[in-house]
């Protein structure tokens, strides 16, 4: 379906259906360019490398391959419940609230996370947001200095912060909002920033559904 609706763009404009093979002649002109494009639109810009890297796998499936199984979920304890609304009313601070915005940034981006967190500063690959028996609100992530897994309760992270180190995720990344997007009126005079201010960027459809699956 996305293939037919592509190629029928493609004629439209008369130019033939992009192939990766075809963008390898560009790789250097992207390169270089890669910052100098985006840097100003995100608050970290993934690595290039990271791009190009899924940009076969993205071409496979779009030409009917076969997508890349996701990993297993997380399992937390029993009676945990996942929270992905895009809207959350939850009962947290202002500051929580806004690391937990750098968090899920950094998780549909697969980037690592310096999370402060009981006075120190671990490095981690967040996975999963969820609601304990106990009425806690608990990050389950990968501890990148241990190697091992933990949870932290939001309520008392010190800090986070979005690193430019990658991660190929070990667990299913339940971090995007998932549901209805609601999209406010865009005031006069606002701007771009303002229209889009509180909104936390997310991976590409193609690569939420090989998430969600």
């Amino acid at each position: 379906m996305l293939l037919d609706v592509l190629g029928q763009k493609c004629a439209f404009k008369g130019i033939g259906v992009p192939v990766f093979a075809g963008l390898e002649p560009q790789r250097a002109l992207l390169e270089g360019n890669w910052d100098q494009m985006l840097a100003h639109q995100l608050p970290v810009l993934p690595p290039f490398a990271a791009f190009w890297a899924e940009l076969p796998v993205f071409f496979e499936w779009l030409r009917g391959g076969i997508a890349p199984s996701s990993p297993a979920a997380y399992v937390g304890a029993a009676g945990e419940r996942t929270l992905r609304e895009r809207t959350m009313r939850l009962p947290l601070t202002g500051r929580a609230q806004s690391y937990l915005e750098v968090i899920r940034f950094a998780a549909s981006n697969r980037l690592c996370v310096d999370l402060r967190y009981q006075r120190s500063t671990r490095r981690i690959e967040p996975y999963s947001l969820r609601l304990t028996k106990e009425g806690n609100i608990i990050l389950h992530a990968h501890n990148r200095d241990k190697d091992e897994s933990h949870s932290y309760r939001v309520d008392r992270i010190e800090g986070a912060n979005v690193t430019g180190e990658t991660f190929n995720p070990r667990f299913a990344i339940e971090l995007t909002p998932a549901g209805p997007l609601g999209i406010a009126p865009t005031r006069r005079g606002g701007g771009v920033g303002a229209a889009l201010r509180g909104v936390s960027p997310t991976r590409p459809p193609w690569a939420r559904a090989w998430e969600e699956r």
